[in-house]
């Protein structure tokens, strides 16, 4: 489990490759931050999953297939990493 702040506000411009990856989605939109020391422990146990270098302006992109809060699963969930 990791704890996180929920910051409905947050936005990113998507590029034009991320785009077509994520499956045509908007040029601008919501999206999730997480700090890099997470990203590392995700890369280390998830080397399946995909990683978009530079799929959002200024940050580059990890997908996870699944997440679940309050006993709700959804994915996939893209996650942008601060660089």
């Amino acid at each position: 489990m990791i704890k996180l702040l929920f910051d409905t506000g947050a936005t990113v411009v998507h590029s034009d490759s991320a785009r077509t990856v994520i499956g045509n989605s908007p040029e601008i939109q919501g999206g999730s931050f997480m700090k890099n020391s997470v990203i590392e422990k995700w890369k280390k146990g998830h080397p399946n999953w995909k990683v978009l270098r530079k799929g959002a302006k200024n940050f580059d992109m990890i997908e996870v297939p699944v997440v679940e809060t309050a006993g709700h699963q959804v994915g996939p969930v893209w996650f942008y990493i601060p660089t």
